[in-house]
């Protein structure tokens, strides 16, 4: 029988995969969105940093939460935590 220690450690080496995953994604976005940048001509101006900083916001509240309280809540934080972030962030 495995113990409540093991089980523990077990859970936060999965929680760090999907971190790290999360990450890798997020790295990929970024690196699309420059690419994009590039190729639409609008070189220094790409996305505006206010969306920069809410989608980055919104996927670290979300997969934070989503590690503890799994998946459904993890999605919600990070559609609410964007949606609240624009709201307050809107010029």
């Amino acid at each position: 029988m495995p113990s409540i220690v093991g089980l523990l450690e077990q859970h936060e080496r999965a929680a760090r995969r999907r971190v790290d995953g999360l990450r890798k994604e997020a790295d990929r976005i970024q690196a699309e969105l420059a690419a994009g940048a590039g190729e639409n001509g609008s070189g220094s101006e790409g996305l505006p940093l206010r969306w920069v900083v809410i989608l980055l916001a919104s996927l670290i509240g979300g997969a934070a939460v989503g590690r503890v309280e799994g998946l459904g809540a993890g999605v919600t934080v990070a559609i609410a935590l964007a949606g609240f972030l624009h709201l307050v962030m809107r010029s």
